[in-house]
């Protein structure tokens, strides 16, 4: 399994679109319409990435860029589970964050009832630093500083 990031294209959007449409993905997220996705991928601080395990897309991740030395990891999704996949998609990120984006501090909101991403997202070393509510439901806020 070898997994690269590559920038998106709007030719990629209606992908996205089928993959936040899966039964598991769309209890976690509030899926995008593909003008929203066109939309979102205009904007200058806003990065899309596709998740590539060797010629195969299986996913798509979000970064928001904000001022100073951090970054939003907005969303992913992938159509792999239980494969390892996401993990080493969120090293792949930490690793673009780091070296394109000349960022040191990743921050995510989870819903609480996604246990499995929060598993991940521990496993990767976030650490819950805030809570909130969200379309009512609990959401945590989990950041992480890279060396």
């Amino acid at each position: 399994m070898t997994i690269k990031l590559i920038s998106a294209q709007e030719t990629d959007v209606n992908r996205f679109v089928l993959l936040e449409s899966a039964s598991d993905a769309h209890q976690y997220i509030l899926p995008y319409s593909a003008d929203r996705h066109a939309i979102e991928m205009g904007r200058e601080n806003t990065h899309y990435l596709s998740i590539y395990d060797s010629d195969e897309m299986i996913g798509f991740m979000i970064l928001a860029v904000e001022e100073g030395e951090s970054v939003e990891f907005r969303r992913i999704v992938i159509d792999k589970k239980d494969s390892g996949v996401g993990q080493k998609a969120i090293i792949a990120m930490e690793q673009y964050c780091r070296e394109k984006l000349n960022k040191c501090r990743i921050w995510l909101d989870v819903f609480e009832s996604n246990q499995r991403a929060m598993h991940i997202y521990k496993k990767c070393g976030f650490k819950t630093f805030s809570s909130g509510m969200y379309h009512q439901q609990r959401i945590w806020l989990m950041e992480k500083y890279l060396p």
